[in-house]
């Protein structure tokens, strides 16, 4: 169909209200008889309309919709367990944000990884309502690997280190104590003093092996600048004193 107009002429008497192009008519373009509408026509009837109450979250589906994968937690008899009759709803106590992305299955078919969500509370939610990982998408399926092998990853981590903390330490002597505390300066406090003290010392031993060469004047029946190793020699010779006895005095520990 085509719609057909005019333009009011300037002598004719406009409403402001309507535009100047009007619609007059309908005009069929079609030379054949448009077909008859189907006369069967799928109805659904009103009791196959669910309502899936997600933790105060209410999404609609057809009962067909769901039963489409019968293996599933909501493909089965097994739904029945979590209807209430008094609201005539499934109430599931489950995240809402991700069951979205499960209903979008069970309407589509295809299975997506929302790559916002945890990874561990995405792989839980699966398993409540039976649905395998395997059949994610392709488009998806790529990084859901890299996430879930980088959450074992980070899980087995700190169940070592659980481990490690729990297990009793036998007893140890002093110099291991202290080798312990420059191995891992995090352990206590007296440990986190060493390890700031030593890095005290060898910013100060960098520090005087430069300054030792730098010029620091002239001293009277001298052409040439002296450098400040030759001029303060004694305040040079008792810092790398000190110094080292400090790096023998770790490396003992270290090599012990």
């Amino acid at each position: 169909f085509i719609i057909l107009s005019h333009r009011e002429g300037k002598g004719r008497r406009q409403d402001k209200s309507l535009n100047d192009t009007t619609a007059i008519g309908w005009m069929p373009v079609a030379t054949n008889p448009m077909p008859a509408a189907p006369r069967q026509e799928r109805k659904r009837s009103q009791d196959s309309l669910i309502v899936l109450n997600v933790s105060g979250t209410q999404f609609q589906t057809w009962q067909d919709t769901l039963e489409r994968y019968p293996d599933t937690l909501l493909g089965s008899s097994e739904r029945d367990f979590f209807y209430h009759p008094e609201t005539q709803q499934y109430f599931f106590d489950r995240d809402p944000d991700i069951f979205r992305h499960i209903l979008n299955f069970y309407r589509t078919g295809k299975l997506h990884y929302p790559r916002q969500e945890c990874i561990s509370a995405y792989d839980e939610e699966l398993a409540f309502f039976g649905i395998i990982p395997e059949i994610i998408g392709d488009c998806c399926y790529e990084e859901y690997k890299d996430r879930r092998r980088e959450n074992a990853e980070r899980l087995q981590d700190d169940a070592d280190q659980d481990h490690a903390a729990e297990c009793s330490l036998p007893s140890m002597t002093t110099r291991e104590r202290m080798w312990r505390a420059f191995e891992n300066p995090h352990t206590s406090t007296l440990a986190l003093v060493f390890y700031y003290v030593t890095g005290f010392f060898i910013a100060i031993s960098v520090i005087a092996n430069v300054v030792e060469t730098v010029p620091c004047g002239v001293n009277p029946g001298r052409i040439k600048d002296l450098p400040c190793g030759e001029r303060y020699a004694v305040a040079f010779f008792c810092l790398d004193t000190a110094c080292v006895m400090i790096f023998t005095w770790g490396q003992g520990l270290w090599q012990s």
